[in-house]
């Protein structure tokens, strides 16, 4: 994946260390995911706080049978992280489902004549090419005196790709929604955001615990007390002990979305099954990691995969 950044003046101005911050979560994600997509980012760097924000630009609506079959469809043999999926025309009364820009393009690979939607009252008449460096995909605001720039950028350049949940003015569940759960085969669909319900990520239809979901900022972020560990870079609140990488459950996130990481997805639901301290064993990028993953994980982060505007 090739991940387009374009900065605006605010953010060029910035201190160099957010900006690098940024690059090196870039080529990190770039490295670890497979899709040969290109997804374009507007990067804003200004004011302080010590917060940030981030997501997609744009998003489209999709039948839910267009969506599992592609999800399906795009799974290697033995994968089976969307296993727990209905097949049909719906999912949980469902037909219609928002996608990012980016999970646009990730399904164009596998349907090169798709097409979407941006008003569900209308038949999908739009397609977007999975390489082009031109669309508004998804955009992320860092403050400049961020804590933790790398740990961050992770955290909101996901949540431009479809770690989200659903808007408070959408009706449309996103991806992210298959796997979220209150209690096996309950599936939590919910718009609040300060004071969301308890629930948690799992691939198997909610009988096995991956993570915690937010209650009290994101409920698309883990929980800081979850089972994931408290420095996860996914989770609700960081600082400046976050993980600088992307942990086995992260990679888990990230597929379940849709999109495909060096460590296919039969692995990483194995690894995720198995063993409570999962961020710390199994980070992406070296630490932790046997030879072959090691070696995987340096390999790929090597290569350009972002682009500076």
């Amino acid at each position: 994946m090739v991940f387009n950044l374009i900065y605006d003046a605010a953010a060029m101005k910035a201190p160099a260390a957010i900006r690098a911050g940024i690059e090196q979560a870039a080529a990190m994600l770039s490295g670890a995911i497979t899709d040969r997509i290109t997804v374009n980012f507007q990067v804003d760097v200004s004011g302080t706080g010590r917060g940030a924000d981030g997501g997609p630009d744009s998003v489209w609506g999709l039948s839910y049978s267009k969506v599992h079959d592609l999800l399906s469809g795009s799974a290697a043999a033995g994968d089976r992280t969307f296993a727990s999926l209905p097949s049909g025309s719906s999912i949980d009364g469902r037909s219609l489902i928002t996608v990012t820009g980016a999970q646009v393009k990730l399904f164009t690979l596998y349907d090169p004549e798709l097409k979407v939607t941006d008003d569900p009252t209308k038949p999908a008449n739009v397609h977007l090419n999975p390489n082009d460096p031109t669309t508004d995909d998804a955009g992320i605001h860092l403050d400049a005196d961020v804590p933790n720039p790398v740990a961050v950028a992770l955290h909101e350049l996901t949540h431009g790709l479809g770690r989200m949940q659903l808007a408070p003015s959408e009706d449309l569940p996103p991806i992210f929604d298959f796997y979220r759960y209150t209690a096996p085969g309950v599936r939590l669909y919910s718009t609040q955001s300060s004071t969301s319900p308890a629930a948690y990520f799992s691939l198997d239809g909610g009988k096995t615990k991956l993570a915690d979901y937010g209650q009290t900022s994101d409920p698309a972020d883990f929980l800081n007390t979850g089972v994931q560990g408290p420095r996860d870079p996914f989770n609700e609140f960081g600082n400046e002990k976050s993980f600088q990488f992307l942990t086995m459950v992260d990679l888990a996130q990230i597929h379940a979305i849709g999109f495909h990481t060096i460590i296919p997805g039969l692995a990483v639901a194995h690894a995720v099954g198995h063993g409570a301290d999962l961020a710390s064993a199994h980070p992406v990028g070296g630490l932790g990691l046997d030879a072959q993953l090691q070696s995987l994980a340096h390999s790929a982060v090597l290569h350009d995969g972002f682009h500076l505007v």
